[in-house]
């Protein structure tokens, strides 16, 4: 078998649970179960919208180039008095880095669109990176991206 290497170009597109177009079931047990096997597999079935709406979805990029890469490494770790401390920022920046585009539903309004933006350094802006982080949604978007991360490493060890 010879090694496939991902492209910089595959993404996934991620709903997030904060997303007002969800139903969830009346089941706090159950909605928790259905979402974590979305968070799992990327699979949209596990998930129910309301009736006639659509969710945002966030378009990430599965491969970090080199410099982005090397951005994120650099915000896991630090030291202090000689120790060596894990950052969790780079949740944060890895999901701002990893963040190329937003779909946003067909029938929402221009004012009332996420516009995606990208700072100087190719990764996504920090405003929209510090919005999500406002609503609690960058732990999901950076669940998603590891696990179709690992799904994709799977994938070559089974062939």
């Amino acid at each position: 078998m010879s090694l496939k290497l991902p492209s910089r170009t595959d993404t996934i597109k991620v709903i997030v649970k904060a997303d007002s177009a969800l139903k969830w079931p009346e089941s706090a047990e159950e909605s928790d179960e259905l979402w974590a096997a979305y968070l799992k597999s990327n699979d949209e079935s596990y998930l129910e919208f309301k009736e006639g709406e659509q969710p945002t979805r966030f378009v990430l990029r599965k491969v970090l180039n080199y410099d982005q890469a090397q951005k994120v490494q650099n915000q896991q770790m630090s030291m202090k008095d000689g120790q060596i401390q894990v950052q969790m920022s780079f949740i944060m920046e890895e999901v701002r880095q990893a963040l190329v585009g937003i779909e946003n539903p067909e029938l929402t309004p221009l004012a009332d669109q996420i516009v995606f933006k990208k700072d100087g350094d190719g990764g996504a802006s920090k405003e929209i990176v510090e919005g999500l982080h406002a609503l609690g949604v960058v732990m999901d978007l950076y669940t998603a991206r590891q696990n179709a991360t690992a799904k994709f490493s799977e994938d070559l060890k089974k062939k």
